[in-house]
């Protein structure tokens, strides 16, 4: 009886590793095997409980940084022209959300000269080359390519507003590596964003001519 008073109150702090002492198979016995298999389920069911909660936690802070990102890329295309300092500050965005390695912002035909970009120019003038040779109606595009600096995986988003494609975003990741769902998503909804205001500086320059 004191075995099992002390498992109880061990299993009341918390501490789900108490096991009673094998016993004979007497009232007791049973007793202390049935304290036994109830801690195992508690301690199976505590656990599935807070792998639950991480998980969820894990959510709303990913939805937390995924609205952040897509607020301030609103807010920063809302309030400023498209120009490659504001681009550049969201492509940064993107970047650390993601874990990607470095990335490009690559506009019009003439992809090589029309970059925003952080990354050196070789690193440019790879990803410029790897969205050159990818259809932007295919959608996005994930290849794997020899960078700079070693075997790289480069994720190419166009820029499109549904209307017209303006160009594409690129990220550059660890060789084998890919978004998860929920980056993609954020990282489209970010090349929308740009392509809408892109396209509206453009009908405010027709409507100026």
């Amino acid at each position: 009886l004191p075995d099992l008073l002390h498992g109880a109150r061990t299993v009341r702090r918390g501490d789900f590793s108490v096991r009673t002492m094998p016993r004979e198979p007497d009232e007791l016995g049973q007793l202390g095997e049935a304290f036994n298999y109830m801690v195992e389920d508690l301690s199976e069911t505590y656990a599935s409980l807070e792998t639950r909660v991480q998980q969820k936690t894990d959510e709303l802070a990913r939805s937390n940084r995924s609205l952040e990102l897509l607020y301030g890329t609103s807010r920063a295309l809302s309030e400023n022209a498209a120009t490659p300092e504001i681009l550049l500050g969201i492509l940064a965005s993107v970047e650390r959300i993601t874990g990607a390695q470095a990335g490009a912002i690559l506009l019009g035909t003439d992809a090589g000269r029309n970059a925003v970009s952080s990354a050196a120019g070789d690193m440019i003038d790879m990803l410029a080359a790897l969205a050159a040779g990818h259809d932007e109606k295919a959608g996005v595009a994930c290849l794997d390519a020899d960078g700079p600096s070693g075997r790289l995986t480069a994720i190419l988003t166009p820029i499109s507003d549904g209307m017209q494609i303006h160009g594409k975003l690129a990220l550059a990741l660890p060789a084998g590596s890919t978004l998860a769902d929920w980056q993609r998503r954020v990282v489209e909804a970010v090349a929308r964003h740009i392509a809408s205001a892109l396209a509206s500086a453009q009908r405010d320059e027709e409507r100026h001519r």
